[in-house]
This record gives structure tokens, sequence and C-alpha cells, in this order.
């Protein structure tokens, strides 16, 4: 369906991508807490459990966005083919390393010339990778298990690409953070509260 912008569409959209983003935000922030677990907590299974969950999430969302971001940019909800999206991405995040790249460069922050050096360039594949990622954890199956298939694993993934995600998410909420979470019209999510309170 083709929309314009700032229509009943176009605001349905906005509230989905800032509802990913608050959800990327969510799972980021508990990936990063996990990390501050003693020893013995960081043996269990279930630790290991909820921080590839956590890191899954936040992938499968960040990805999510991007992908309604395309669509706002093409001003239609159609879903796009997969080869379009893998470009696009790969694009987003040359684009925003690139950025990061020249800002740093220009500013020159404490440490920058070492934090330069650790801003790899995504290879062209980086958008493949990143559906493929987001896919093999989405979906209920054996890939998600398995390591000896063609796709990255989750663990292969983030050495690979951490770098380029975070700065995706970093950008994404420059553009995209609802300051006042409270006062937001979430639509929907504020309809499901409504049925569940009321069932209660």
């Amino acid at each position: 369906m083709n929309f314009q912008l700032n229509d009943a569409v176009d605001e349905a959209l906005n509230a989905t991508m800032v509802h990913e983003l608050f959800i990327c935000s969510e799972r980021i922030s508990e990936f990063k807490m996990l990390a501050f677990a003693d020893d013995a907590t960081r043996r269990s299974k279930a630790w290991k459990i909820r921080r590839h969950d956590a890191y899954s999430q936040f992938i499968h969302h960040l990805y999510e966005f991007w992908v309604a971001a395309a669509k706002r940019d093409a001003l239609s909800t159609n879903s796009m083919r997969f080869d379009v999206l893998d470009e696009l991405l790969t694009l987003e995040a040359q684009k925003a390393i690139k950025n990061r790249r020249n800002a740093m460069e220009y500013l020159k922050p404490a440490g920058w010339d070492v934090a330069i050096r650790l801003l790899k360039e995504v290879d062209d594949d980086f958008g493949k990778h990143f559906r493929l990622v987001r896919n093999r954890t989405a979906h209920a199956s054996h890939r998600r298990a398995q390591s000896n298939v063609d796709d990255l694993t989750l663990g292969e993934f983030f050495i690979r690409f951490h770098h380029a995600t975070i700065i995706l998410f970093e950008t994404a909420k420059f553009a995209w953070t609802v300051k006042d979470v409270e006062g937001f019209d979430w639509m929907e999510i504020e309809a499901f509260d409504s049925a569940v309170s009321s069932s209660a």
C-alpha cells in the first residue's frame, strides 16, 4: 500500500519504528547488564540463554526498524525484495561508519586515533548476513542451534559486525528516540493495555 508522509499509515509506521527502537534499547541494555554478573552466574546455562536472547532480540528489532525505515523512504508498506534490503542495509551501515569516522577525524576526541582504527568498514555482504542472522534467531529452525551451515552464527556475526550494528542503532536513536515515552501516542499498544486491563 502506498502512503504519504504524515497520513494515518505514516503515523502508524512511525509508532512502529519508535516501538522497534524502544525494544532495541531495552535488549541492548539487558545484554550489557548481563556482563556484570559474577563468575558463578556466568557459568550457568540460564545466564548464557538470557545473554543470547537479549542480543538476538536486539538484532531482530534493529533489523525490523531499518526495514520499516526503508518502507517509509519508499512511501510503501509493500514487502521489499530481500536483495534490495540487503543492499540498502549495507549502504546504511557503510554510510553510518563513514560519518562516524569523519566526525572523529574532525573533532579529534581523546583516544580518537585508536578508536578510528577499531572502526572497521563493513563488507558488501553485511546486509545479507544481518538478514540471515535475524532469520536464524527469529524463526524456530534447526539453523539456530547448528554452526555448520552456510550463514553466520550469532557469535560469528557479533565478532564480525557488532560495531556496525551499534553504529546503526546509535544513528537510529539520534533521529527516532522518543524523549517523552509517557506522552507519546503508542496507538495499538495503548489499546492492548486497555483490553488486558478491562479483562482482569
